[in-house]
């Protein structure tokens, strides 16, 4: 995950340092319909916010998902875990929608090997989220168990831990 954080603070850094190439003077003065489309500028600009977009969407929704206590329920964590599934199935599909995009051809060669590695892992996590929303989705006991500070831990129930 360090590394996929890191990939995406360097394309995130790349973008707004490129977005400053000059191309706001030559468009002085002209409206919208006047100016040129598809410039280079433009491209990164809407690439960038694309980018941002899946990833705030992804930080929002992960942000309220786990507030976890020793009496949150079984089913409570697995409806937070398919939050977080969904919040990254989002953010996994606003990288398809970039690389679906037109303008995505200008910096394909740069970019594809790693959109494409963040958009497999990010799909990987949306299966196991979906996997253990659905395992959770009848189980009603406390996460914690009925365990006191004097107690030992309840034993995991070998069926459900190998699956």
């Amino acid at each position: 995950m360090k590394r996929i954080t890191f990939c995406a603070l360097l394309m995130t850094l790349f973008l707004l340092l490129s977005c400053g190439s000059g191309q706001q003077a030559a468009d002085a003065g002209k409206t919208g319909s006047e100016k040129g489309t598809g410039s280079l500028s433009e491209v990164i600009a809407s690439s960038r916010q694309l980018f941002l977009d899946a990833f705030v969407s992804f930080g929002n929704l992960l942000k309220e998902a786990f507030g976890l206590t020793a009496d949150t329920t079984k089913k409570a964590v697995g409806e937070r875990l398919g939050k977080v599934g969904e919040a990254v199935k989002i953010a996994k599909d606003k990288l398809e929608e970039l690389k679906g995009n037109e303008q995505f051809n200008l910096i394909k060669d740069k970019a594809e090997s790693t959109i494409n590695k963040a958009i497999d892992t990010l799909r990987k996590i949306v299966e196991g989220a979906s996997k253990i929303k659905d395992a959770t989705g009848s189980a009603n006991g406390k996460v914690g168990g009925n365990v006191g500070d004097t107690e030992d831990a309840e034993k995991a129930d070998a069926a459900s831990v190998k699956g």
